[in-house]
Order: C-alpha cells, then sequence, then structure tokens
C-alpha cells in the first residue's frame, strides 16, 4: 500500500505543477489580449469619431501589443524572482 501512497502522491505532485503551469500560461495570455483589444477598441472609437479608415486601429493595436509585452515581462520578472529569489542588483538600488 505504501507503493500505491507515493504513486498517488507522485500524480498529485504532476497535476498540480500542471494545474499551476496552466494559471501562468493563462494569467499571461489575459495580460497579452487585454491591453490589445482595448486599446485596438480605442483606436476604433478613435477612427470613427476622425473619419480615418485604420490609422488609429493599427496604431492602438501596435501599443497593446508592446503594453501587453511588456505586462509579460513584468510578471516573468516577478515569477522569476519568487522561484529564484530576489534579484542582487535590486536590493542595492536605492
Amino acid at each position: 500500500m505504501d507503493k500505491k501512497d507515493e504513486q498517488k502522491d507522485g500524480n498529485g505532485s504532476d497535476k498540480n505543477q500542471t494545474m499551476i503551469a496552466l494559471a501562468v500560461v493563462g494569467n499571461l495570455i489575459y495580460t497579452i489580449a487585454i491591453p490589445i483589444v482595448l486599446f485596438t477598441l480605442l483606436g476604433k472609437y478613435l477612427d470613427n469619431e476622425t473619419g480615418k479608415k485604420f490609422t488609429f486601429i493599427l496604431a492602438g493595436g501596435g501599443i497593446g501589443i508592446l503594453v501587453g509585452m511588456w505586462g509579460v515581462y513584468k510578471k516573468a520578472e516577478e515569477l522569476k524572482n519568487r522561484v529564484y529569489g530576489e534579484n542582487k542588483n535590486s536590493s542595492n538600488k536605492k
């Protein structure tokens, strides 16, 4: 029975790691998608107001991509610090 318990613990741990990984990926997808959608919709609104066709939509989408990528960078940095500990350089900054 001990081997079965060990297998259950091992499988449960794998499932937990899988769920954590899926949660991180889902969080990153939202971090990318929300700024892109919001800035693109803002661009569509501005295009409608100014009579342009795609100028502000493209600009809004580009800004949304940049903001999303910056958010992913920040979340990855936070996750790295959580997993590996604080960065030595960040403690020296005032």
